[in-house]
Formats: C-alpha cells, sequence, structure tokens
C-alpha cells in the first residue's frame, strides 16, 4: 500500500511537471520569459488594431528597449514598434526573430540593432555563457546550440531546468500570486516591465545624480568591454548568426536594415582604430552582400543623454528617435514598395 501510494505519488508529480512545461511553452511564453511575453502581447494587440498597416519592427539589445519610442510623434508610413529586449546579442535576436514569425508577427520593414562588442565572441567571451537557458523553448536551444562553444554544457542545463517547471518558474509565478514575496531585483524587473509602453519602449529605471556619477557608471559600463574590443575581430560564430537573420529576411521578404545604436564619449574611447577598421569593413561587407542600409548612429547623442555611455535616459530616447525618424525611417518609409511586395529589399544605403 505505501509503495502504491508512493508510485502513484511519483507519477502525479512527474504529470504536473511535464503538464506545466509544455503549458509555458506553448501558451505562456509570459512566465517563460517576462519581459518578450509582454511585449508579444502588446504587439499581437497594436497589429490587430492596424490589421492593413505596415510594421517597421525594432529588433536589438537593452539599448534599442531603453533608446527607441515609436510613440515620440507618428509617420503615416508604417506603425511601429520596440521589440529590444534586456541582456540580449546577435544570437537571441535570431531567436526573437524566429520566434515573432512564427508567432504570426509579420513586419515590412525590420531594424535590426549590432552591438559591436557582441560581434566579438570568443569561449571566454560569448553571449551563450550568459543566456537564461530557462527563457528557451525547445526549438529556440536548437538555434542557441548551433551558435555556442560548449552547446552540451547548455542542453544539460536547460534539461535540469525542465525538471521541474514548477521551481524554474518560481519568480514569474510568486510576481503573478504574491508579489510582496519578490526580491528587490525582481521588484526593479517588475516595475520595468509595468512601464513599458504600448509600443514596446521602457524608460530607463534609474538616473544618475550629477554628472560625476554618470562618468563613474560610465567608466564601469565600458571597462566591462575593454577586453573584447581590445582584441576586437568579428568571430565566425556570429556573423553566421547575422547572415541567418538577414537570409530569413530575404525569404520572407523583409525589408532589413542594421543599425548602431549611439554610445557616450566614454564608451567610444574604448574602441582602438584597429578594431574600429575592422567593425567598418565587416559592415560595408554585409551592406554590399545583402543589399541592405546600415545606419551609423553611434555619435548621435550627448554624454549627459546617456545613464551610463550606452544606455539612453528618456530625455535622451525621444531626441534620438525623432532625428532618426526624420533623418533615416521617413525615406527609408517613403523608398517602400507597393503592398504586394512591400518587405521586398530595396537597395543599399550607408549613413
Amino acid at each position: 500500500m505505501g509503495r502504491d501510494t508512493l508510485i502513484w505519488g511519483l507519477l502525479c508529480f512527474a504529470i504536473l511537471q511535464v503538464g506545466f512545461g509544455v503549458v509555458v511553452d506553448r501558451w505562456c511564453p509570459d512566465i517563460r520569459h517576462p519581459e518578450y511575453g509582454r511585449k508579444l502581447s502588446l504587439i499581437k494587440t497594436r497589429a490587430a488594431e492596424r490589421p492593413e498597416s505596415p510594421l517597421l519592427l525594432a529588433l536589438g539589445t537593452s539599448r534599442t528597449a531603453f533608446g527607441f519610442c515609436p510613440g515620440a510623434g507618428h509617420d503615416q508610413a508604417a506603425w511601429q514598434f520596440n521589440f529590444g529586449l534586456t541582456g540580449i546579442g546577435p544570437v537571441q535576436e535570431l531567436i526573437c526573430l524566429r520566434r515573432l514569425l512564427a508567432a504570426g508577427v509579420r513586419p515590412a520593414q525590420l531594424l535590426i540593432e549590432i552591438h559591436p562588442a557582441f560581434l566579438h565572441q570568443t569561449p571566454g567571451w560569448c553571449e551563450a555563457r550568459g543566456v537564461d537557458v530557462r527563457k528557451l523553448d525547445g526549438h529556440d536551444l536548437a538555434v542557441l546550440c548551433r551558435y555556442a562553444y560548449q552547446p552540451a554544457e547548455l542542453a544539460w542545463g536547460w534539461i535540469v531546468s525542465r525538471l521541474s517547471p514548477w521551481y524554474s518558474y518560481r519568480t514569474e509565478l510568486l510576481r503573478r500570486a504574491m508579489p510582496c514575496w519578490l526580491e528587490e531585483v525582481s521588484r526593479r524587473d517588475e516595475r520595468m516591465l509595468a512601464e513599458t509602453d504600448g509600443l514596446g519602449w521602457s524608460r530607463f529605471p534609474v538616473r544618475p545624480a550629477d554628472d560625476a556619477e554618470r562618468q563613474r557608471v560610465g567608466r564601469l559600463c565600458a571597462d566591462l568591454y575593454k577586453g573584447p574590443l581590445a582584441d576586437f575581430e568579428v568571430s565566425g560564430l556570429v556573423r553566421d548568426a547575422v547572415d541567418e537573420m538577414l537570409t530569413i529576411c530575404r525569404r520572407e521578404q523583409i525589408d532589413a536594415a542594421l543599425v548602431l545604436m549611439p554610445e557616450g564619449e566614454l564608451f567610444r574611447g574604448r574602441y582602438p582604430r584597429a578594431a574600429l577598421n575592422r567593425l567598418d569593413d565587416y559592415l560595408e561587407d554585409v551592406r554590399q552582400r545583402f543589399a541592405i542600409r546600415v545606419f551609423d548612429c553611434r555619435l548621435w547623442c550627448d554624454d549627459r543623454q546617456f545613464c551610463d555611455g550606452q544606455h539612453l535616459l528618456p530625455e535622451g530616447a525621444q531626441a534620438f528617435t525623432a532625428r532618426l525618424r526624420g533623418d533615416l525611417l521617413s525615406p527609408w518609409l517613403a523608398s517602400r514598395p507597393s503592398a504586394e511586395v512591400a518587405a521586398r529589399p530595396t537597395g543599399s544605403e550607408r549613413q
């Protein structure tokens, strides 16, 4: 009797774990990856309100998430949405693009951020090492493993997280049921999600007290990238990931462009001349091979518009977006072909 009870208990436990994992993967991406899930819900709502209007989607890192605010102004040529996510690089941008297409989100034009420091990846400095595998489903994991130096380690971590999804996603479950029990860092994440507006832009959650603090934080942030920028090379894995994104866009008839977001003077000062030359050579190579536009906006913003040299404060984001729209996006949108071929690549432009 006792053994039967134990067996039934273990069986029920396994069913609950497997069942919850399936539910999270199929219907609740906001539990697995809250930031992605919230933006997916927002973009689907906005798309339903504009079923006939073309979409310009911005896909990128936290620089994009905090720096591009589509709500600043209005453009009749297309509606715009910010799908920047914190803590991602080119490989996770690829994963996000594949997710969005699978979810039925199909932009006419796609603005893909290139974070220069993430173009250089080695076994000791690579995007995959910082990925929270709990945010991935099986399809995401397969893509990540193709661009990882240690795919077996990633796969094992993901499997372990799936043995008990109720435990793995406990923070998000607490956020929904008992938010007062969350740690302070999780509460800050919750506030950031709550402050994301209807078009995907998030206000940067902190502000330096004065110029001295801005300089101090900027130096700390810039120093994080000093190593990879000193030995900068565009890694083969990253080249392949960006190429795959642009190949998908070509296949799906999405007009893509690359953008380099603004950087503060301290951050820009970490680039050796050789690194800048290699970066320019790489961007020119991609521009020519895929016949796309490359928008280089690194010099566009003053240091006081940043919190830390790379993340724009709200007023900086609004000023940057206004210039981006007027100088680059409006001409790009105006060049869009007729609706039947609205997403077909049309040319190249280096600005």
